[in-house]
């Protein structure tokens, strides 16, 4: 009888401690931030949701936007890419380029260009990747056309807490995880 008691005490208590999540089993939630990124998602339909990092950069003096970065997982092997999205007057042969730090800049190829601006995609290698981890910053630069000429843009993108918004990224329980794209009302033209 004594057994039964005890095993009676026990059991509720084994039972709350199965159900309490651990710190690292956590997934995240929209509005989480992670230093300057912010994780967000966005339902694409039943049963379809987009999940990413990201961060904007807008004008002091407008406050208007002038560089939307997201970086999330697209395509069907999950590739980590970097999405930046820039005004729409950009000069488009010089496209986007991104450094890390003052490392060299590399060339995120154009994709196209609609009314919200034009967008730049570029496929994060591991090479990548570890210069995001151990660096600083991101400069991106592009090129924009003004009654000077075409003058240079470089905008600099702040990587603390990156590497966590990565991992939580990576392990979120969405069934995509895939690149995020936020609807805005707002024209990116400055």
């Amino acid at each position: 009888m004594n057994r039964f008691k005890l095993y009676g005490k026990v059991w509720p208590l084994l039972l709350l401690l199965l159900l309490l999540p651990t710190q690292g089993e956590s997934a995240p939630k929209v509005g989480d931030r992670f230093g300057a990124w912010t994780f967000s998602c966005k339902a694409m339909g039943p049963g379809k949701t987009r999940c990413g990092l990201i961060q904007q950069v807008q004008t002091r003096r407008s406050g208007k936007t002038i560089l939307y970065a997201t970086l999330g997982y697209a395509g069907k092997g999950g590739r980590l890419v970097l999405m930046l999205r820039t005004p729409l007057n950009i000069y488009l042969p010089t496209g986007v380029q991104v450094g890390i730090d003052s490392g060299p800049l590399q060339s995120a190829p154009l994709q196209q260009c609609k009314k919200k601006g034009c967008v730049a995609l570029l496929k994060i290698s591991n090479t990548l990747l570890e210069a995001f981890y151990s660096g600083t910053q991101m400069r991106v630069v592009f090129r924009v056309i003004l009654k000077e000429g075409v003058v240079a843009v470089p905008v600099k993108l702040m990587l603390n807490g990156l590497k966590n918004g990565i991992l939580a990224l990576e392990g979120s329980d969405r069934k995509e995880n895939r690149i995020y794209r936020e609807k805005e009302t707002e024209s990116l033209v400055f």
